[in-house]
């Protein structure tokens, strides 16, 4: 059990640092294709909300932080390696 309720700094450091790929959300409109655009409308929203509770999860349940932080990098990572690698999905 946590005796503090007060979030570490590194804690929101890591949180944004999660949130650090919405930057770059611009280049990534340019490349998506038609098929995954309901996914790009989707994917700002879902990130700032999973974050959102990534931080807010933290002083009492630590372990569901880094759950929603691995869950997040992953949602990054299916998002950007379609477009990094060149891959076509035909709707």
């Amino acid at each position: 059990m946590p005796t503090s309720s007060r979030r570490p700094l590194w804690v929101t450091a890591v949180t944004l640092l999660a949130l650090s790929p919405l930057a770059l959300f611009p280049l990534l409109l340019r490349h998506i294709e038609p098929g995954m655009m309901i996914f790009a409308k989707l994917y700002i929203p879902y990130a700032i909300f999973t974050a959102a509770l990534a931080w807010l999860c933290w002083p009492r349940r630590r372990d569901m932080f880094w759950i929603l932080i691995v869950l997040l990098l992953l949602s990054h990572a299916a998002m950007w390696l379609p477009m990094l690698a060149g891959v076509t999905i035909n709707p």
